[in-house]
């Protein structure tokens, strides 16, 4: 009885764990250009100012830090800025490329060139304005 009780606990677990992790946003419908792929990536940054949010949908820290970014990705004087969202689960190849370790991670790129980066949450609509002013 108790081999077949520790079966079931065993079978639950694995079971729970290989649920799909439900998304906290609907990142389809807001300011940000998606991006994916390592190729598209670098094309969309190669000129300009750009400010990429990677983040992961299920994340509740990034689902915290996502207003400011929309905010700011939706104000009329960033008019000639990039804000792009890269999900992180879905392009290892772009992390790895620009060494993203976490998540949400908020990188600001001049010319294709990485000049500033937020890690975590709590960077207001300020912070994030005051780096794009610096690079325009």
């Amino acid at each position: 009885m108790k081999k077949y009780f520790l079966f079931l606990l065993v079978l639950f677990f694995i079971n729970a764990c290989d649920k799909e992790k439900e998304d906290l946003v609907d990142t389809s419908k807001n300011e940000l250009t998606d991006i994916n792929g390592l190729a598209n990536f670098e094309s969309e940054i190669d000129n300009g100012v750009s400010v990429v949010f990677f983040h992961a949908s299920w994340c509740t820290v990034c689902a915290e830090q996502r207003p400011a970014v929309e905010t700011s990705a939706a104000n009329i004087s960033n008019a000639n800025v990039l804000f792009a969202e890269v999900e992180f689960e879905d392009n290892a190849d772009i992390n790895l490329e620009y060494g993203i370790e976490g998540f949400p991670t908020i990188v600001f790129f001049k010319d294709g060139v990485e000049e500033e980066r937020f890690v975590g949450k709590g960077h207001s609509v300020q912070e994030i304005q005051d780096i794009i002013d610096s690079l325009l």
